[in-house]
């Protein structure tokens, strides 16, 4: 085989002929030379030797020569040389994708394998040139043939051609892979989790348990309810009437992800029973009004008269000193404590100290 390409198994047949006026047929072995390297030695067999089968040649024009050694009968020679072309072996590049389709923010790799096409032989070496499009993802170094991208976690929402191209190296020729079409979609969804719900006076609150920054909350209750979200991720719902369930939705959303949405009910706590105020009861008076009124000129004695304290009609008279007819001091109140008015009087002037308690 010349040319051959690098790794292709090449022989060499030698043909050893007597010169006339000789005649006969050769005996002996023949040498194969790489310029002075020797490539073996093989017996003649019916005048002609075939080397051993060489897959070592590297990439470049080698002078093969066939040495005779000659015998007892026949003299040696040696052939002239036979330039052989040894050419670089072509290769194929095998593309592949670790996820595909994948969805934004996953990691990807790719996998590029170098094969050496027939008749060439061997692993190539070298490196591979990752492409998305006409946008480098980077250089990797062959390691028995095959070569990994580093992972890749950026690409946007669409489909990417990603390619790779072997450089090729001094026994192999470079290249490209057929483009592989990495699919990247909307990001999964954040769906909301939660915790237990506390219930309040006007609706309930709720913490989300899977609560991410990075994206936006937004939420609706029915039961005329209103939701806030704090930055904590706790929802807060109010304006339900006491004793009422309401469902609130609360809805994730991101650019590159697909929107999220859960729902959580709970009741809100019954009223609270007015407390019913009690009566401040009216006042009483424990004792008459009650007026003293000096006796007549005539005779007879002072008297006192008792009046009815909420309507101010005279309700009795007393004489506390007969006989006396001077002015009267008078007071009222509980002096014993039995709930039962009395009456306490003393005798003005001329009547001495004299008192009258009036039960």
């Amino acid at each position: 085989a010349n040319p051959s390409v690098f790794g292709q198994s090449v022989t060499f047949t030698a043909t050893v002929a007597t010169t006339a006026p000789g005649a006969g047929t050769a005996a002996g072995t023949v040498e194969f030379f790489d310029g002075t390297t020797s490539l073996g030695t093989v017996t003649l067999s019916s005048g002609s030797a075939t080397s051993a089968a060489i897959t070592n040649f590297g990439v470049s024009t080698h002078s093969i020569t066939a040495v005779y050694s000659g015998d007892s009968s026949f003299i040696t020679s040696t052939s002239s040389a036979v330039s052989q072309v040894v050419n670089k072996a072509s290769t194929t590049t095998a593309l592949t994708s670790d996820a595909n389709p994948s969805v934004f923010g996953q990691s990807v790799t790719f996998t590029a394998t170098v094969a050496t096409t027939a008749p060439g032989a061997g692993t190539a070496a070298g490196t591979v040139e990752f492409f998305d499009g006409t946008t480098s993802l980077g250089t990797v170094t062959l390691s028995s043939g095959s070569a990994t991208s580093a992972a890749i976690t950026n690409f946007g929402v669409s489909t990417h051609s990603i390619t790779a191209v072997y450089s090729g190296d001094s026994s192999f020729i470079t290249s490209t892979s057929s483009a592989v079409s990495q699919v990247v979609n909307l990001g999964i969804a954040n769906t909301p989790t939660f915790g237990t719900p506390t219930s309040t006076a006007s609706g309930f609150t709720v913490q989300i348990s899977n609560y991410d920054g990075t994206f936006t909350y937004g939420g609706t209750a029915t039961a005329n309810g209103t939701v806030s979200i704090d930055g904590s991720g706790l929802v807060t719902v109010t304006g339900v009437a006491a004793s009422t369930s309401s469902t609130a939705t609360i809805t994730t959303s991101r650019t590159n992800y697909v929107s999220g949405s859960a729902s959580v009910t709970a009741t809100s706590l019954a009223p609270t029973p007015t407390p019913t105020p009690t009566p401040t009861p009216t006042p009483t008076s424990t004792a008459p009004l009650v007026t003293s009124t000096p006796a007549s000129s005539s005779g007879g004695s002072s008297t006192v008269t008792f009046y009815d304290p909420v309507t101010g009609q005279p309700t009795g008279t007393a004489v506390p000193f007969p006989g006396f007819t001077g002015a009267i001091h008078v007071a009222s109140g509980d002096f014993n404590n039995d709930g039962v008015a009395d009456i306490f009087a003393a005798a003005g002037e001329g009547g001495g100290p004299t008192i009258a308690i009036l039960d």
